[in-house]
């Protein structure tokens, strides 16, 4: 039996592969944290190690010159600032969880863990950064491992039929939901991941579900304490404000929730690409390259080229759960007894809880520009794809077939979301500002 090709990079990649910090460093940030908060009661430390590696995403197989020229182009027209990228990196990689709270106290030991363990991450992606400042350094591998874990579960004679032999992917700085996908020539392609990706998803998923989590200790500033949580991410989309201004204030007291926030992540970090895939495969980036040529307008045509990518990704999901491969090796896979598997929650939920976000932010932005765009500048638009309500919508329908699973989560997400909006339309134009500020300084 012939070995998956994409299934055997995995194994193979690790000695093309560098640690973004010594492993002993790793092992000792909980440590270190403690060091800074002083003594007391410690939590459970759960690490995601998908950023642990670096790579030169020009070196992979199948990589060809034109990708590879590509790569270095995209790197050198916007380098990723690297003092971001590693702190992002480690920021998804840590995660603590605390036993049920008994008093104040245990809250307040809490959040005084995340501020140390921010503050202590900022430091360590500072002197890290380093060595990583040039356009032409090692990027974060998740981006190539979640490219290999979407081919691999293609069969070859999907491939051949989708045209997607020739594809390759990188990272690059793009603030954005959704990559970007260049087409090279008649058969090659290159995928553009924005390099926060998948902390920014695994950010809103952990914060969500910090809240949905939590809701029956909520007090009366619960709705200013989100949007102090939701708005720096707002800001990176809409801004380009600094992706370090993210992760504050994230606590747990759940384990599966974290679990949950982790498979969420991947499931929708899988749709992205499979939507990208099937840009390739309907060769829409040479029609509005043609098109645009040609003098035409390519807007609404693009945003059927948007909803028809939605569809090839959502086609390629059939419907199925979670992917073994997606758990490999992992002992916190779901199984009967998760949350995960009494919930449900199958990939078309994570997408929709994609789509939600995306959402969110699409509408906190333009709120933001009507009340304060004198203030700060803001861009007159998120991107150019349709608007996300329009493409939940449109997901929705294709996905009829699909019986809709509707968990708790997703309802929370929807009515937390508008609650969310409605208090930041309720606030003045001066505690508006003053939030903003607060976030920008801090």
């Amino acid at each position: 039996m012939a070995t998956n090709f994409y299934i055997q990079c995995m194994s193979d990649e690790n000695n093309l592969c560098s640690p973004v910090i010594p492993a002993e460093l790793l092992h000792a940030v909980p440590a270190l944290v403690y060091q800074r908060v002083g003594e007391g009661s410690v939590p459970i430390v759960i690490l995601d190690l998908e950023h642990l590696q670096v790579c030169d995403y020009t070196v992979f197989a199948r990589t060809g010159e034109k990708q590879r020229s590509a790569i270095n182009a995209l790197l050198q027209q916007s380098p990723v600032r690297a003092d971001e990228m590693v702190f992002v990196a480690l920021r998804s990689m840590y995660c603590f969880v605390w036993p049920a709270p008994k008093s104040n106290d245990d809250v307040i030991r809490a959040v005084e863990f995340e501020a140390a363990l921010h503050g202590l991450l900022t430091s360590i992606a500072i002197d890290t950064s380093a060595k990583l400042h040039t356009p032409e350094a090692l990027l974060p591998y998740w981006g190539r491992l979640a490219f290999l874990r979407v081919m691999a579960e293609l069969t070859d004679e999907a491939i051949r039929c989708h045209n997607l032999r020739d594809v390759a992917c990188t990272l690059v700085k793009r603030p954005a939901f959704n990559a970007t996908t260049f087409a090279l020539d008649d058969a090659n392609s290159l995928i553009g991941l924005n390099f926060a990706l998948e902390p920014l998803l695994k950010n809103f998923n952990r914060q969500l579900l910090h809240f949905h989590n939590t809701e029956h200790a909520a007090g009366p500033q619960r709705m200013a304490r989100a949007w102090s949580a939701f708005l720096p991410m707002v800001l990176y989309f809409w801004a380009n404000g600094a992706a370090n201004a993210l992760f504050r204030n994230c606590v747990f007291f759940d384990e599966s929730a974290v679990i949950t926030a982790q498979a969420l992540t991947i499931s929708q970090l899988d749709f992205v690409l499979m939507h990208e895939l099937g840009h390739v495969s309907l060769d829409h980036p040479r029609q509005i390259k043609a098109l645009k040529m040609s003098g035409e307008d390519v807007t609404t045509i693009r945003h059927e080229f948007e909803f028809a990518a939605d569809a090839f990704a959502l086609e390629l999901m059939g419907g199925r759960a979670f992917s073994p491969l997606k758990y490999q090796g992992d002992p916190r896979r779901p199984d009967a007894d998760d949350t995960l598997s009494k919930q449900g929650l199958l990939e078309c939920d994570a997408v929709r809880l994609l789509f939600r976000y995306m959402q969110f932010v699409d509408e906190a932005g333009r709120h933001l520009k009507q009340r304060l765009g004198h203030d700060i500048e803001l861009k007159d638009r998120l991107d150019s794809h349709p608007r996300a309500r329009d493409r939940l919508n449109r997901f929705e329908q294709m996905a009829l077939h699909d019986t809709p699973h509707n968990p708790d989560i997703l309802r929370y997400a929807t009515s937390f979301f508008d609650n969310v909006l409605a208090y930041v339309k309720g606030l003045s134009d001066s505690d508006l500002s003053e939030t903003l500020n607060r976030v920008v300084i801090n």
